[in-house]
This record gives C-alpha cells, sequence and structure tokens, in this order.
C-alpha cells in the first residue's frame, strides 16, 4: 500500500476474549509493565483501560522513498467501543449458534 522500496512496521497487538478472572491477572501484570497498553469492554459496556479517552495508538504504519508516514491501522477508545458490538455479534450470534442449546461450548459463548 505504499510502493516499493518501503517498510511496513507492526507493533504487536491482540485481540482476544476471556474470562473476568483472567482479565483482572493480565491487568495486574501489566501494572508491571508500564509500556503495555490494554483496552477492555464486555458485553454490557462495562470498560476498563489503561489510556486516555482521547489517546489513539498507531499499531501498523509505513515508511516509503519521498513520502510521509503512511499510518494505516490504529486503534482508539472511541473505535475500540464501536468494534465491541461487532465482536460480540459475531461471538453471540455467529459462532454461538454452531453449538445446540446446552452444550458447553454454547455456554462459553454465551456467557
Amino acid at each position: 500500500w505504499g510502493g516499493p522500496g518501503g517498510y511496513v512496521y507492526q507493533k504487536a497487538y491482540l485481540e482476544f476474549f476471556c474470562s473476568p478472572d483472567k482479565l483482572n491477572a493480565l491487568v495486574e501484570k501489566c501494572k508491571e509493565l508500564p509500556s503495555l497498553t490494554y483496552m477492555a469492554v464486555n458485553k454490557d459496556g462495562d470498560s476498563i483501560s489503561n489510556v486516555e479517552s482521547n489517546d489513539v495508538n498507531a499499531v501498523t504504519w509505513g515508511v516509503f522513498p519521498a513520502k510521509e508516514i503512511i499510518q494505516p491501522t490504529v486503534v482508539d477508545p472511541v473505535s475500540f467501543m464501536v468494534w465491541k458490538d461487532e465482536a460480540f455479534d459475531i461471538w453471540t450470534k455467529g459462532w454461538a449458534c454452531l453449538f445446540q442449546e446446552g452444550d458447553a461450548s454454547r455456554q462459553i459463548l454465551d456467557e
């Protein structure tokens, strides 16, 4: 997306679902590593984060000859909350429907 002779950089970045207990353990660990940032939200919109509401985090960017830095992927709290709705819809209306009611996998997805 930037032409020949350039470089694309990407930060380590994870998106995943986990239980509240696992989230609490991760948040505690992140306190020991202040260079790590995180945003977490549950289906109801309750969130926890160590970034400010107007912070923007570039996840990928490119450097190409005779061009300004290109930043195609950023993560910020506002877009994260929009992503939340889409992610939980896919999780509950897409994946969960693959399992019958009462199935252990369906229960995990529903909870």
